[in-house]
């Protein structure tokens, strides 16, 4: 129709020739363009779609562990606790103490999937730990003097956080009283705007820390699972000189 349009003489065919190929090889650029964002749109889709269920299989997963986490604990915490009160009670006082006791643990095994034991989630002063440290030995009938280093600029800790190293710091309490009937038990709390730290030691005999079995619960699952379940570290040694648990905690930057 260009022919037509402008006459058949040989310089109108050149002309039209080299615009019919330019057109043509446009049309094919565009096309070849077309093709490859439909591959890449693909190819994003696929990659979305396969992060999607890493994330929800990633997701269930550490929704297991931390149920796994947090029933290891409470197993160890509340009911063999209280088995173990029960055993040794041989006294009126005892048997109310571990009467008490399994009351406790029957109610926290009953509200296990609301996450009873880790509270509300509110922001808390790092006096909230030297008090639940103060008060879990209490509980155990020792006095214990917990000492503090606070900076003015501490700042609040997640609620979640607070009670889990209250949980663990009570629990190597709990192991220096039964294993080394509590001799120089102290408890240091430390805390600025970057970190919160808890140590907890004695200068019983001490154990070898690597020859601990795995179902041993008081200290893989009830300190080092449950501090390290709130983005937490734990760190266990021990010697002949004594036994010290360190718990510490930084706030996201």
């Amino acid at each position: 129709m260009r022919l037509v349009q402008i006459g058949s003489t040989v310089e109108s065919v050149i002309q039209v020739t080299r615009q019919v190929v330019f057109a043509i090889i446009l049309a094919v650029v565009m096309i070849m363009i077309g093709w490859m964002l439909r591959r890449l749109a693909e190819g994003l889709d696929r990659t979305r779609e396969e992060a999607v269920r890493s994330y929800a299989a990633a997701a269930a997963a550490d929704a297991v562990e931390q149920e796994r986490i947090s029933v290891a604990a409470l197993m160890h915490d509340s009911v063999l606790a209280a088995l173990i009160a029960a055993e040794r009670a041989s006294s009126p006082r005892e048997r109310d103490l571990a009467v008490a006791m399994a009351r406790e643990a029957l109610t926290r095994l009953a509200n296990a999937d609301r996450e009873a034991e880790e509270g509300p989630d509110e922001p808390v002063a790092p006096a909230f730990v030297v008090d639940g440290i103060a008060a879990a030995a209490a509980e155990h009938g020792h006095r214990l003097e917990v000492r503090t280093s606070v900076d003015a600029r501490a700042t609040a800790l997640p609620g979640r956080v607070a009670r889990a190293l209250v949980l663990a710091a009570a629990q190597a309490v709990v192991n220096s009283l039964e294993h080394a009937d509590g001799a120089g038990l102290h408890a240091e709390v430390s805390a600025d705007d970057k970190r919160i730290i808890v140590r907890v030691s004695d200068t019983g005999e001490g154990f070898d820390v690597a020859r601990v079995p795995e179902d041993r619960l008081g200290i893989s699952g009830s300190i080092v699972a449950r501090t390290a379940a709130v983005g937490g570290q734990a760190r266990v040694r021990s010697s002949r000189r004594g036994t010290a648990v360190e718990l510490r905690w930084e706030h996201p930057r």
